[in-house]
């Protein structure tokens, strides 16, 4: 599978970094001028991929780009930066999940990135070790795993600390029941299985 990370240069570094440990991954540059019908969208790598993770923050430009990506196939699609789901309702296999650490229909992409999966040891009630199943494509779940070896195991600790590596937006009032941040933190602790050594 060969990954393509489009971005307008404010977000996706940490996903490409994360998803070429194991596919073939392109990061793109996407530059844009104007807006509505007279939006100009230019990249910096042609498109040729089996599946697109858009970093884009503004919905005109998302929404040329999709259709450039369009040309070419019906290659997934996921939106890191959802910009409402009326934009991809005229679309086949263009996702916009709540967070990027959700579960999407890409299967061959879901053995290794959605909701993480992790083996955590412990002896002496110390994590001494980790195995990621799957891990959150922004790499965040390697990164606070990271931190907690050698120290005592709380899953709550290991929650709150993920939301610091997080780049979910923040909550939105009267628009979100609850904060992505707190939906991450929530999605990995329910995915750490503890293995005693002892």
């Amino acid at each position: 599978m060969k990954v393509a990370i489009l971005t307008d240069g404010t977000f996706g570094e940490n996903a490409y970094k994360t998803i070429k440990e194991r596919f073939p991954t392109d990061f793109i540059k996407v530059e844009y001028e104007g807006y509505l019908d007279d939006i100009k969208v230019n990249l910096s790598k042609e498109l040729n991929h089996d599946l697109y993770i858009l970093y884009i923050r503004d919905p005109d430009a998302t929404l040329e780009v999709i259709k450039k990506i369009r040309e070419r196939g019906d290659s997934p699609i996921i939106l890191a930066i959802n910009p409402g789901f009326g934009l991809i309702k005229g679309f086949k296999n263009v996702y916009a999940p709540t967070v990027l650490c959700e579960d999407l229909p890409i299967e061959e992409f879901n053995k290794y990135f959605g909701s993480p999966k992790v083996l955590v040891y412990v002896k002496d009630n110390k994590i001494v070790k980790y195995d990621i199943i799957k891990e959150a494509p922004c790499g965040s779940t390697r990164k606070v795993l990271d931190e907690f070896v050698g120290k005592e195991l709380n899953l709550k600790d290991i929650g709150l600390r993920v939301q610091h590596y997080c780049k979910a937006g923040k909550l939105k009032l009267f628009k979100d029941r609850v904060c992505k941040k707190t939906l991450v933190g929530e999605k990995l602790v329910k995915g750490i299985e503890v293995k005693r050594l002892d």
